[in-house]
């Protein structure tokens, strides 16, 4: 594998694919580099690992010094691209020739690295002893012909955050947080125009990252039993998410959402909860983490599960454990034994349990990460029996000429009919329907030419409060 440089990564990006942004030198959307040796003495082996630009960051390095002490003849580069763009740049530097040894690799495109020969067969590489410390079901996510890729370390849980000051300001019960779209509505009205004159907002959207509208429509709408693909006959529907934005056109519409949700980031969002100018937001525990990390006292923050859509859906389905991009081992690797080596010492229990100390991610691995130590309101985040992850779904690139192939792999397609329904462009149902039929048209496209198998996704038993029961 070559040592990457930022020139190196621009030319590539730029030759293979011609209309690529990144800022090479200034901040912001760029990559970085840095390595976990310091000393500048030539070594035999590199290896290189990519992971987003907040991914982990001193855990992350402090455990590839241990690895580097522990291999000499090796130098591990750490190669950061932008979260939100993450997956179309891997997809780049992948298909260019330049791709690192190690990468994250995200469970919805699994299948199509698979078939583009990207990944190790780690079956014959890592102890049975290290597999029996995970549920059975991460074992099985990744595995295809009884061989398995990847190994599912972490997961991240959603919750309704909101602060019981503006709830009190707003005469309303500060225990008794929304448990209904209609719920959420109401409150978010009522904060508004309780702090009309302070610019204080009762509910804020982040909808200018994928992710984050991702989490907050897609993942939320599950505890109410909806999703956009339905696991049972292999069928794509997005109208199932038109009360949400009913809902949250009517918000806008009243002044109850903070200005500018398209393009407001969740840096941003949290920045002003925690100032006290939203009074509800959807966050991750990520999310919670940063923001606690912000405030000297946050006694004033409630946490909640996410609104049902309707009293009369409440609970029809299990709430979204989203997977983060388990790490994979690059198929072409120069270094085989070096880089599985590195995988499995970022898979080892201290390495799990030092990240939850860190920034509070929930690992998969079987073992106890809240203790006593634990804040109360961290703990909120730990997953319930109401949660799981959802078995994976059929990935393709949308057949749509309108757009650039990278834009459809990593979904902004989808995120941008989204924020097109936001601004008003799009009216809901037309714009729903028109994802729901362009969805299943390429999917029947990609079926035709033999891409997918429909047998890995169809579940005729799916049970939507235990969506994970079964694995193929």
């Amino acid at each position: 594998m070559k040592t990457y440089y930022c020139h190196n990564i621009l030319k590539c990006l730029f030759v293979s694919f011609v209309i690529v942004t990144i800022a090479g030198c200034a901040s912001g959307n760029r990559a970085s580099f840095d390595s976990g040796l310091e000393s500048s003495e030539p070594v035999a082996k590199k290896l290189t690992i990519t992971v987003q630009e907040n991914a982990h960051s001193n855990t992350l390095r402090s455990m590839i010094r241990k690895y580097e002490r522990t291999h000499p003849d090796v130098k591990v580069e750490i190669v950061r691209l932008p979260s939100d763009r993450y997956e179309e740049l891997l997809h780049m530097l992948m298909t260019s020739g330049e791709g690192p040894d190690l990468f994250h690799a995200s469970t919805r495109w699994m299948a199509t690295y698979l078939y583009k020969n990207w990944l190790l067969d780690l079956s014959d590489w890592v102890e049975l002893d290290l597999l029996a410390e995970y549920p059975r079901w991460a074992v099985d996510y990744t595995r295809t012909n009884s061989r398995f890729y990847a190994l599912p370390s972490e997961l991240t849980t959603l919750r309704l955050v909101y602060n019981k000051e503006l709830f009190r300001h707003a005469g309303l019960n500060p225990e008794a947080p929304p448990e209904t779209l209609s719920d959420l509505r109401d409150y978010a009205i009522r904060i508004s125009q309780a702090g009309q004159g302070y610019r204080i907002y009762g509910f804020a959207l982040p909808a200018g990252e994928n992710e984050t509208l991702h989490q907050a429509l897609e993942a939320g709408s599950t505890r109410s039993g909806h999703y956009y693909y339905r696991y049972e006959d292999g069928v794509y529907d997005f109208s199932v998410y038109l009360p949400w934005f009913e809902t949250i056109l009517e918000m806008k519409q009243e002044g109850g959402v903070f200005p500018g949700e398209t393009s407001l980031s969740m840096d941003t969002a949290l920045t002003q909860f925690a100032e006290g100018y939203i009074g509800m937001m959807y966050m991750t525990n990520r999310d919670f983490f940063a923001l606690t990390q912000s405030m000297e006292d946050y006694s004033s923050l409630g946490v909640a599960l996410p609104p049902v859509y309707s009293d009369a859906v409440k609970d029809n389905g299990a709430l979204m454990l989203t997977l983060q991009a388990p790490l994979v081992v690059h198929n072409h690797t120069e270094y085989r034994t070096e880089a599985v080596d590195l995988w499995k010492t970022l898979h080892t229990e201290a390495f799990q349990d030092q990240l939850f100390r860190e920034d509070l991610s929930i690992p998969v691995r079987r073992m106890s990460v809240m203790n006593a130590e634990t804040d109360r309101a961290l703990s909120s985040f730990q997953p319930i029996g109401q949660e799981s992850p959802y078995p994976q779904e059929p990935k393709f690139i949308l057949e749509n000429r309108s757009v650039d192939n990278f834009a459809n792999l990593s979904d902004s397609l989808r995120m941008g009919a989204y924020r097109d329904i936001l601004l008003g462009i799009t009216a809901p149902e037309e714009a729903l329907n028109s994802l729901s039929g362009q969805y299943n048209r390429s999917l029947e496209n990609a079926i035709y030419r033999g891409l997918i198998n429909m047998e890995h996704y169809i579940y005729p038993e799916f049970d939507p409060l235990q969506p994970i029961h079964e694995i193929k």
